[in-house]
């Protein structure tokens, strides 16, 4: 069984080459040419697959991947006893946009500089003027 026998697909059975996640799970999906046929699922970070680590095997024709961290992982797919491998699979996980990220952070630091601006500003305000509890009392505290 050669390479061009099993191939990546989408949900609708076509062959696929790049799939996304935003939350570190991956479904991939297989087919083969032959039923019954035991496959080895390979992942790495790296198109040439230096570094190659066994993700599954055996004879399902799909698997759910999860925990991915953010960045690029590529999936490559044979038949067991076999080293013809299919074409790779690029499954890019991002877990959050970056120019959004950007804007909250920076809203964010803006409401901390605002709330700090008030605190100080009330606390300037006060200074040199007499206690008063007016909560409990009524009264202003000499």
């Amino acid at each position: 069984m050669g390479a061009g026998d099993i191939e990546f697909v989408d949900a609708a059975g076509s062959p696929v080459r790049e799939v996304a996640s935003d939350n570190g799970t991956v479904k991939l999906s297989w087919t083969t040419s032959e039923d019954d046929v035991s496959v080895i699922v390979e992942q790495s970070s790296s198109a040439d697959f230096s570094l190659a680590v066994e993700r599954y095997r055996g004879k399902d024709t799909g698997s759910v991947l999860t925990g991915l961290p953010e960045g690029g992982h590529y999936f490559r797919i044979a038949a067991e006893g076999t080293a013809d491998w299919s074409p790779p699979l690029l499954a890019t996980v991002t877990f959050f946009d970056r120019d959004s990220l950007k804007l909250l952070l920076s809203l964010g630091g803006l409401v901390v500089l605002a709330t700090i601006g008030t605190i100080i500003g009330g606390h300037v305000m006060t200074i040199g003027r007499p206690v008063s509890d007016t909560t409990t009392t009524g009264k202003s505290i000499p």
